[in-house]
């Protein structure tokens, strides 16, 4: 149903931005900078590219609810729900790539 939809997306947003908040406080944690070397720069072009696209992410997935909220999804929109759905799971799967290159294989 579509309150069930509101709810989950809602919170899922809520749980992906406080998860992008814990990355930048990992940064001040680990002491990373730019100026680490190699590590440095590509750590944050991985993950400062990633955090850009989960935070479109966010904000395509709240347009999403607003216009779940208005009415039902009307068939020209259609398309849009299924857009958003396969950018989100792109976004995943690439941040399961660069967890693995950054944090599984050791340097």
């Amino acid at each position: 149903d579509a309150l069930g939809v509101v709810e989950t997306t809602t919170v899922a947003s809520a749980i992906v931005a406080a998860d992008v908040a814990l990355k930048t406080a990992t940064v001040d944690l680990l002491e990373l900078r730019i100026a680490n070397g190699l590590g440095g720069k590509s750590f944050f072009t991985l993950t400062g590219f990633h955090g850009v696209h989960v935070s479109l992410g966010i904000i395509m997935l709240m347009a999403l609810v607003g216009i779940i909220t208005r009415s039902k999804v009307p068939g020209d929109k259609a398309e849009v729900v299924e857009l958003i759905g396969l950018y989100w799971h792109f976004v995943d799967v690439v941040w399961v790539v660069i967890f693995t290159l950054v944090y599984l294989i050791p340097a």
